[in-house]
């Protein structure tokens, strides 16, 4: 007899969560109402941004002028820093101005490399491609210490930044990297306002004064040293003022950041317009509870982000906001490789920072740097930003769908119908027990690939399997419990009833991962 415990039914059973599904977003009228975004004026503050693949990389160009622009000093912080022509760009200054340019990257060669980009469906792909940027990024920062730069790291770094003399800065979404640039839907602010850059400076030199952990001096060659920096004066509060305004997360020294986007929702009450590249760990969240009083107060929203379902955080963080707004309140599209970070109150009221709507990282703890402003000329460009990614979604959010649903909506016929076997091999990272009970709580999306069939299962099991049709069996042939979260899918699976086999001894059900930079963007 069959262990009642070892099948699983796939189909009809809902799921909790916000997912993803092929297919334009219906917008409504009040977001179309102004579709395409224009230059701002020549004021002050200037929105830059790519909507996608872009071999002008306007983000890059903007950010070489301000260093080959530089009289006296640049800082820049960069968590990846993997691209050649801003490195050769800071290098040829640190040269000419003997020193003068401050760098905050990554230094401890053990760090992640998940920075939120999609990842490839090639077995091995995603690993050569964080292999060849790990090279490249240790590369250029050897390029950057014999050119004199000084080179330091911090906990947490995930500002994006390029402040000139004091006098003009960059604040973006955009990490140094080739993909970032040319790639990716990414956004920034170009700042020609003096104080703004002060204050700009100031929070990168608090940060790289008195929180580092690892440094290279200027020298022959890259030597990174762990660090312990002194305390430090008492850290006087950034300036928060109308209509512009730097602000800041600097571990428990600075919480302007989080201050201005709770007055930023707070203040909405006909719409609130943003991206991001992930909603994660908001329940219970100051930013979440003012997300969902929004809503409830009769706010429209029309947010995007890409279209990446299979991490359970995303998906419960988007359903816990979203999921009961009345009909036609909340928008949500799927852009593919969105990066780009904004929110825009009532048309009116803007802030463009460099983290996420995360509740874990970046508004209580690390470096994470913004620019809030009521000029209407950037509120104007940056909402209709935002409405252009919206535009060229290529997905919609649903939710708490059945697998029937996201199967109909991807209008692939499943691989697998009727009753079938996967069988575990010896050693296997799950027990049948434990893969089933996934299986009943997740959703599993496959991929074909000649004669195999890849079935990932959520963000907890990759399994790679032979398919023999005759005797209707799975065999995995391969596993991993570190899917390629990303990568593109053909279906999900639905419509047949699994007996797991094999594997070893009974283990318990993997934790979901929290924490960490996996995913962060």
């Amino acid at each position: 007899m069959i262990d009642a415990a070892r099948i699983a039914t796939l189909g009809p059973e809902r799921l909790v969560g916000m997912f993803f599904v092929p297919g334009a977003p219906m917008l409504r009228a009040w977001i179309e109402s102004n579709p395409l975004p224009g230059p701002t004026a020549a004021g002050p503050i200037a929105h830059l941004a790519t909507t996608g693949p872009d071999p002008k990389a306007p983000l890059r160009a903007a950010l070489l002028d301000l260093i080959n622009g530089a009289e006296e000093k640049v800082f820049l912080a960069s968590f990846l820093f993997a691209d050649r022509a801003v490195t050769e760009a800071l290098a040829r200054k640190a040269e000419r101005l003997r020193g003068g340019v401050y760098v905050l990257t990554a230094l401890d060669r053990s760090f992640p490399m998940d920075i939120g980009e999609p990842e490839e469906d090639e077995p091995g792909k995603r690993e050569q491609i964080d292999r060849n940027r790990r090279l490249q990024h240790f590369e250029n920062l050897r390029t950057l210490a014999k050119a004199g730069a000084w080179l330091r790291s911090a906990a947490d770094l995930h500002a994006k930044l390029c402040v000139v003399d004091d006098r003009v800065a960059f604040v973006t979404s955009a990490n140094a990297t080739d993909a970032a640039y040319q790639k990716n839907p990414e956004n920034g602010l170009l700042v020609r306002d003096p104080m703004l850059a002060r204050e700009l400076g100031r929070a990168f030199a608090r940060v790289f004064l008195h929180r580092v952990t690892h440094q290279s001096p200027p020298a022959a060659d890259l030597d990174v040293k762990e660090f312990r920096p002194t305390p430090g004066p008492p850290w006087k509060p950034m300036v928060v003022r109308s209509p512009d305004a730097a602000v800041a997360t600097i571990g428990r020294d600075e919480a302007s950041l989080l201050h201005v986007t709770l007055e930023l929702i707070n203040s909405a009450r006909r719409e609130l317009v943003l991206t991001a590249f992930s909603a994660v760990d908001l329940r219970d969240h100051p930013v979440g509870v003012a997300l969902r009083a929004a809503v409830a107060r009769g706010v429209r929203i029309l947010a995007v982000f890409p279209p990446d379902d299979r991490r359970s955080d995303r998906r419960e963080t988007g359903a816990w906001l979203f999921g009961d707004a009345p009909d036609g309140a909340v928008t949500v599209a799927g852009c593919p490789r969105t990066h780009a970070k904004a929110m825009v109150a009532d048309g009116a009221r803007t802030l463009v920072w460099t983290g996420n709507l995360d509740g874990r990282h970046g508004y209580q703890d690390g470096f994470e740097l913004g620019l809030a402003t009521s000029r209407p000329d950037v509120a104007i460009a940056v909402r209709a930003y935002v409405i252009s990614l919206a535009l060229v979604a290529s997905h919609r959010a649903v939710f708490n769908p059945t697998p029937d649903t996201l199967a109909d909506a991807y209008g692939t016929p499943t691989p697998l119908t009727g009753d079938w076997t996967l069988v575990l091999p010896p050693g296997a990272l799950w027990s049948p027990a434990t893969l089933i009970e996934l299986l009943r709580s997740v959703p599993a999306t496959f991929t074909r690939r000649s004669s195999e069939l890849i079935v990932r299962i959520g963000e907890a099991a990759e399994l790679i399997t032979s398919v023999d049709v005759q005797r209707r069996t799975l065999r995995v042939e391969r596993s991993s419990d570190r899917p390629s979260n990303g990568a593109p899918f053909d279906g999900y699976l639905r419509g047949c009833r699994l007996t797991v086999t094999g594997g070893g001894k009974e283990m318990a059900r993997p934790e979901k991962r929290r924490g960490g930079r996996r995913g962060r963007g």
